[in-house]
């Protein structure tokens, strides 16, 4: 529920049709989702249905979260919270897109539609330095912290995007 809220609330929830639970598969299993487990046979059994895909304990205290961030949305529109997100990521891909270091070079590389057409309101970037050189993620999210910028960061979301834009090859 965080996309939908934009903060964290430990909650969150899997919808699909009942007939089609059955075709889902786990290559892993987490606590509270499992029968059995033979480490020793190298096996696991999942539970039957739903329960197969209840990781570990539910966040109980956080429920009414849920419900608050619901009520919120019902009340301002998902129309309002939508324009708004093109709003703001239209303003910030026209301000990533125009910002250079005294060398000229740009600071930051936009991956995806430069408009916001086709566009959600995730940026996916790199920022390098002013000689052109790449700045990891964990780098830029310590940079970004000291200013007090939160930046969420990572290429695992969609490691095919991440290779493909830094033309990662299989050698």
């Amino acid at each position: 529920f965080y996309k939908m809220f934009g903060l964290p609330t430990g909650v969150g929830a899997l919808l699909v049709r009942k007939e089609k639970l059955s075709v889902l598969r786990r290559k892993a299993f987490f606590g509270g989702t499992v029968e059995f487990v033979g480490v020793r046979l190298q096996t696991h059994v999942l539970k039957q249905g739903h329960a197969g895909f209840e990781d570990g304990t539910v966040d109980y205290l956080n429920i009414p979260a849920v419900e608050m961030g619901l009520r919120f949305l019902r009340k301002v529109g998902i129309r309002s919270v939508h324009d708004r997100v093109q709003a703001l990521t239209g303003w910030l891909l026209h301000q990533l897109s125009s910002l250079r270091h005294s060398t000229g070079l740009p600071v930051a590389r936009l991956y995806g539609p430069a408009t916001l057409s086709r566009r959600g309101g995730t940026l996916a970037l790199n920022f390098f330095t002013p000689h052109g050189h790449f700045v990891s993620h964990a780098v830029a999210q310590r940079v970004f912290a000291g200013s007090g910028i939160s930046l969420r960061y990572g290429c695992f979301c969609n490691p095919g995007a991440f290779e493909a834009a830094v033309d990662l090859s299989p050698s």
